[in-house]
């Protein structure tokens, strides 16, 4: 340990603006992307570990052997957080960052850890009026006067804000996903931001109308009057959807799913078995226009196999969104 201060970075996107500061302090990239893929609820850290490899080699076609390693490094960084004096956590109110910030609550709940030493900092810190709030959306947006500004703000994080950090943590981690729609309507959510990234959670769920999630009816209602490259789809998702946070890596894997269908609602050009790529063009099938016009359905048409959180979606059982009354409807019920 260098310094008595541990900044907690959620990716690489702040890190040269915090390098430009006068801020004291050690840091942690977390460059997990736990919004994306399986996270079952399980406890074991081997088991955890493995499951999550596998994922992220298999997704983002990366090497296994450096994969790991960065796993096993960031976990040990983790367990070392109760030797620093304070532990500032920088994250931001989309799904993609709360997802990630609550499962290092949560990790700090079940290990103890110390919440005196805790401080959270969010652009809602900025609340008082601060133009900040109005010019940026992203902490990686703030110059570095701005920067060291929100870290004089910097909030305590409390005991309870562990414990329902851990609650959260489980619900969406969870097999069955009417954990977190009790959550949400029990109002034991008092943190606004995170109750509306549970909530643009639950619309990642395929949709009733036709079995599609949010961010997969929305890639194709982008596409719909006329093919574009993906680096215009990301930049076009991401200006009217700041509250999923995705970056491009994640929208691709959403792409996949269309793309990589038994029945493509989507087609790339050129395909290069769909590897990533930003140059690639996108253009919506006849089978893609009718299921975003609710004349068709995915579900029907293909097979389902998708992670979200916890919940492990198949053709055997699924779980729908009905946007219109905010629930949760399994295949049984349908």
């Amino acid at each position: 340990m260098s310094n008595s201060l541990l900044h907690i970075f959620n990716g690489d996107a702040l890190v040269d603006i915090f390098k430009q500061t006068t801020i004291a302090g050690d840091y942690l990239v977390w460059r997990e992307a736990l919004v994306a893929g399986p996270t079952p609820n399980v406890t074991e850290e081997t088991e955890w570990l493995k499951i999550r490899l596998k994922h992220l080699v298999s997704a983002y076609n990366v090497n296994e052997v450096s994969c790991k390693h960065d796993l096993l490094e960031q976990f040990d960084k983790l367990k070392e957080v109760n030797n620093y004096q304070e532990v500032i956590l920088w994250f931001e109110a989309d799904l993609f960052c709360q997802i990630n910030l609550l499962y290092l609550m949560s990790d700090f709940a079940l290990r103890r850890v110390n919440c005196n030493i805790l401080r959270l900092i969010y652009l809602d810190n900025f609340a008082d009026g601060s133009e900040v709030v109005a010019k940026n959306f992203s902490l990686s947006q703030l110059n570095s006067k701005e920067l060291s500004d929100l870290f004089a703000k910097r909030s305590n994080i409390s005991s309870s804000m562990l414990s329902l950090a851990a609650i959260v943590w489980d619900a969406y981690s969870s097999y069955n996903p009417k954990n977190i729609e009790k959550l949400l309507f029990q109002n034991e959510l008092p943190i606004s931001f995170v109750k509306n990234a549970m909530l643009n959670h639950l619309a990642r769920f395929p949709s009733v109308k036709n079995g599609l999630g949010y961010i997969e009816n929305k890639i194709l209602e982008l596409v719909y009057e006329r093919g574009k490259s993906f680096s215009l789809l990301f930049k076009e998702f991401s200006n009217s959807n700041p509250f999923y946070g995705l970056g491009d890596s994640q929208l691709w894997l959403s792409i996949k799913i269309l793309a990589e269908a038994e029945n493509p609602l989507i087609l790339l050009t050129p395909s290069k078995n769909n590897e990533f790529s930003l140059d690639t063009n996108i253009e919506i099938t006849s089978l893609g226009k009718d299921i975003l016009l609710g004349k068709e359905n995915f579900i029907k048409q293909n097979n389902l196999n998708i992670w979200l959180g916890g919940v492990h979606l198949t053709n055997e059982s699924f779980w729908c969104w009905d946007d219109l009354s905010c629930k949760l409807i399994h295949s049984k019920e349908m």
